[in-house]
């Protein structure tokens, strides 16, 4: 592990392959890690794992889960036990299917040294395309960007004991996918951002396990997509909006004119600069909160 900061992988334990290969990425840049022994939604007994793991589903979004997306959000729930047991102040989660940028160590490092009491999620990965987003923070070599639209993806984040002590129970009602739940953390006062440029990528050399589940349930029930893509233009219109309101409020219409398209480098790719912007405000709460000590 580094000095300052606690490595978790999350790693099943018929996938002993992945773990080979995010191990020997780990060790060629001089970094250990903690495996955090993932639940198996194939083959465990899901009533026992959400009982162990203080944990319930729950209804709230509509929206059904395959057995594969419950196993992911328990494991990421037993890595914040694990973060909130050892005491530390803040730890790197990553699953085991990535690709490790050589500047992870530096990263890391830069991460820690800025963060300790806040709450905060950081997204180590690359976004899928642009979107509109505000450079938030410069941390060491890289930036730190906010962006109102819906994150996904969990294969790399830093996270602090903080955040995991804000999220613990409301992450326990499970009722959508981890990615979901997690970059919507700003309803839980908790700030969220990405890192650019982007420290791991999930690789294609790995099936993801969460995706085959995912393709059969939309086989299966063809209605909710139908109902998610009339929804899309909505949503995405009051995320800008949203935005716009955040961004408006920290920094004026001086901030409204630096906004633009922007999407995190990924791994290997210089960072971008966008100006300053030192806090955020989460939706309906006014209350401002610093981004770096």
């Amino acid at each position: 592990m580094l000095p300052d900061i606690p490595i978790y992988v999350v790693n099943l334990d018929r996938s002993p392959e992945r773990l080979q290969s995010i191990a020997a990425q780990l060790a060629r840049i001089g970094i250990s890690f903690k495996r955090i022994a993932g639940v198996d939604g194939k083959t465990s007994d899901l009533e026992r794992e959400l009982f162990s793991g203080r944990a319930s589903l729950s209804d709230v979004s509509g929206q059904s889960l395959t057995r594969e997306e419950i196993g992911c959000h328990l494991s990421h729930l037993k890595a914040f036990d694990e973060i909130l047991a050892s005491g530390v102040s803040s730890a790197i989660i990553l699953e085991d299917d990535l690709i490790i940028s050589p500047r992870f160590q530096s990263a890391a490092l830069a991460l820690a040294a800025h963060f300790s009491g806040e709450p905060v999620v950081i997204k180590l990965e690359p976004w899928n395309k642009p979107r509109l987003a505000y450079m938030a923070h410069r941390c060491g070599d890289f930036d730190l960007i906010f962006t109102n639209h819906q994150l996904t993806q969990t294969g790399a984040y830093f996270i602090t004991a903080e955040a995991i002590r804000l999220l613990r129970t409301p992450l326990s009602r499970i009722g959508r996918p981890y990615d979901d739940a997690l970059y919507a953390a700003g309803e839980n006062g908790v700030g969220v951002f990405s890192l650019s440029p982007a420290i791991a990528q999930q690789t294609a050399s790995f099936q993801s396990l969460i995706e085959t589940g995912r393709r059969r349930l939309r086989d299966r029930d063809r209605g909710y997509g139908l109902t998610r893509e009339i929804v899309r233009p909505i949503r995405q219109c009051a995320q800008f909006l949203s935005l716009l309101r955040l961004i408006k409020i920290k920094s004026g219409w001086q901030g409204l004119v630096k906004l633009r398209r922007y999407r995190p480098a990924g791994p290997g790719r210089p960072p971008q600069s966008m100006g300053d912007f030192t806090g955020v405000s989460s939706v309906g709460d006014v209350r401002t909160w610093r981004v770096a000590r």
